[in-house]
């Protein structure tokens, strides 16, 4: 099973959650219960302009939502939709009760006579309020989504450097950045409340100042479609620690893989904020006898940082295997032989122990040697040999992942190499 499959076990939260809403009827047109008090509670805190910082999710959509600037929430529950400082939409909000709860409003936007309710449609939505920010969903990815941050929050951020925006707005600047690491595509953050990571579904683009760079989409783990070809980060639930973001990258389209752009990496090397991260090699495969196989690869850190990295040595080959399929092999026609010794998965999905791991200090190579003892039997022949180097991921905090002689390298290495089989 691989390391993805495996970490679905992690967002068993939201299956919970999909039950809760399973009976809310996204398609109602009309409240059941329409009442004056709305803005109670913790939601009495809505009362506030809003900024719109993205439109999300609307997946499979032909036409473009239409886009505005701000909307304001007052006593007794109304509201007033602006773009370009002129009101394009106001009327009042209408709570159902039988779907509210302390943590979710559920509510209609009921415009006044003389609008329609085009900005926000359909006009019946979920609200989530998390402090200054304020998400007025859809639960049918199909749908449009709305995430607005507090006017008096909104800072604006700088296009200088490397940034990624939605639209016109700017949701990550370079000096949000603590920085990039190209090996495992891994952007650690200065803060942990970042904007990007509040946001899900938002179609994104990257720049270099003014230079557009490439396209990725923001995407929730439980969404109903399907990933789009190219850059793309899962949103939610996230497999990293609060400060990471993970840049994945899906070939369904042979499209150009451009995470690592030069212009990406040299305007953040200009600004130490770049690092090499480990890298992985397939030195050699070797069929040693009926079923055995010998897998050598080398790990190189060339990074400034001494790095602490998953030794199979240490963990056990079975545990070690719980993270990664291990070796591969494709012949010509489609066949894949596998390693067949199985995997031996942690107490919990959380368990890791830093007896795991060992330490590459930067700039030295490590020789690695695994030896499988119940491999497929392999036909001689010529071979794509493929071995994914597992990395942590969402069972270190933020907090564990600088120790005293080195830090913790998460994420995962793809290695390929072309070999012959005698």
């Amino acid at each position: 099973m691989s390391n993805l499959l495996k970490t679905f076990n992690i967002i068993s939260l939201s299956f919970l959650l999909i039950g809760f809403f399973g009976c809310i009827k996204d398609s109602d047109k009309n409240p059941k219960n329409s009442s004056d008090q709305v803005f109670t509670g913790k939601y009495s805190n809505l009362c506030d302009n809003w900024k719109l910082i993205t439109i999300e999710n609307g997946f499979n959509k032909t036409e473009k939502a239409l886009e505005f600037d701000n909307v304001k929430f007052a006593q007794p529950a109304t509201y007033e939709i602006e773009k370009n400082g002129i009101c394009v939409e106001k009327g009042t909000i209408a709570k159902d009760t039988a779907y509210s709860t302390d943590i979710l409003l559920c509510a209609t936007f009921i415009p006044d006579n003389a609008f329609q309710p085009i900005f926000i449609n359909p006009s019946n939505r979920y609200f989530i309020l998390r402090n200054d920010t304020l998400n007025v969903l859809s639960l049918l990815d199909t749908n449009y989504s709305y995430l607005f941050v507090r006017n008096t929050n909104w800072i604006q951020k700088s296009v200088t450097g490397f940034h990624m925006n939605t639209g016109s707005l700017i949701i990550l600047e370079q000096n949000e950045i603590d920085y990039y690491d190209g090996s495992s595509h891994l952007i650690y953050l200065k803060d942990e409340n970042s904007l990007i990571k509040h946001l899900s579904g938002a179609l994104i683009d990257t720049y270099v100042d003014s230079t557009f760079i490439y396209p990725l989409v923001m995407y929730p783990m439980t969404s109903n479609s399907y990933a789009r070809s190219g850059a793309n980060i899962m949103s939610w639930p996230t497999l990293y620690p609060s400060n990471v973001v993970f840049i994945d990258y899906t070939d369904f389209e042979r499209k150009t893989d451009n995470r690592n752009d030069t212009r990406i990496l040299n305007v953040l090397e200009n600004s130490n904020k770049y690092h090499e991260g480990l890298n992985c090699d397939i030195q050699s495969v070797q069929v040693t006898a009926d079923n055995k196989v010998k897998l050598e690869l080398t790990l190189t850190n060339n990074d400034s940082f001494d790095y602490y990295y998953m030794d199979p040595t240490k963990m056990g080959l079975k545990l070690f295997h719980y993270f990664t399929e291990g070796l591969i092999l494709d012949d010509n026609q489609g066949n894949k032989y596998l390693q067949r010794i199985g995997s031996t998965p942690p107490e919990s999905l959380k368990t890791w122990s830093m007896q795991w791991l060992n330490l590459i200090k930067k700039g030295d190579e490590i020789a690695i040697s695994i030896l499988y003892d119940q491999f497929d039997t392999i036909p001689a022949g010529q071979y794509q040999a493929s071995f994914q180097f597992p990395g942590l991921t969402y069972q270190v905090t933020k907090d564990d992942i600088q120790q005293s002689a080195g830090r913790i390298w998460l994420g995962k290495l793809n290695t390929t190499k072309y070999i012959t089989i005698e």
